[in-house]
């Protein structure tokens, strides 16, 4: 049975994949007067430079009055503060929300990450930026897009995750897998997936490359026949 399992997901994961990601914010407290005047003041601070431009990250942490221990982050262009935000850090997926470095969520071992599967989270100490996006392209992988929060769904071999790793903005990334582009019934149900799947309508999402390869296999199918 799970051998009928695998075969009919996998035959649903081939090209589509589930819209499944949610919003989820941070706190924007740029016009936070009261804020910006301790930001000189804080220990602790640590420094981000993007090679090419004259934009800054700043990251460091404080401590409110019930003892939590908050991070926040400035982004400077041109020695100018644009843009100060305490951020969340929870990746809003369907699949659940989470963040990566608190805990990760357990996933079933018929819908884990092969070792043939290359899309990745990729999640950032900031919001994205243009320059990481060229970074990662520039390293050879393929951003698909974005994901709430702070993060990107990226196609890259294991040898190119390892550069990506090193970049100074990445925070953590992690196998981006089956389970997480399911709708609730498919997981709900995976055990009875053969008997019942078949029989559903789905919401479905389709990558550009999935509709260009589909699009190549059938012209290649007419030129055979």
């Amino acid at each position: 049975m799970k051998k009928k399992n695998k075969l009919v997901i996998a035959t649903a994961l081939c090209i589509f994949l589930v819209i499944s990601t949610l919003n989820v914010y941070g706190v924007d407290t740029k016009n936070d007067k009261e804020l910006q005047s301790k930001i000189s003041g804080i220990n602790g601070k640590q420094y981000i430079e993007i090679p090419g431009t004259t934009i800054l990250i700043t990251l460091w942490e404080e401590q409110l009055e019930n003892g939590i221990i908050v991070p926040y982050y400035s982004i400077s262009i041109d020695g100018k503060v644009v843009r100060t935000v305490q951020p969340s850090y929870e990746l809003g997926l369907r699949y659940a929300y989470f963040d990566p470095l608190q805990f990760v969520p357990a996933v079933d071992s018929q819908l884990t990450a092969g070792s043939d599967t290359h899309l990745y989270i990729v999640q950032f100490l900031t919001q994205p930026l243009e320059e990481f996006e060229n970074a990662i392209v520039a390293l050879g992988g393929n951003v698909r897009h974005y994901i709430a929060q702070f993060a990107y769904l990226v196609e890259m071999s294991e040898s190119v995750k390892m550069q990506v790793e090193e970049l100074p903005y990445v925070r953590w990334i992690g196998p981006y897998h089956p389970a997480y582009r399911l709708e609730e019934f498919m997981l709900e149900n995976l055990k009875t997936a053969y008997n019942d799947y078949p029989f559903q309508r789905y919401n479905i999402q389709v990558s550009f490359f999935a509709l260009f390869t589909l699009y190549l296999y059938r012209s290649f199918a007419y030129i055979i026949n």
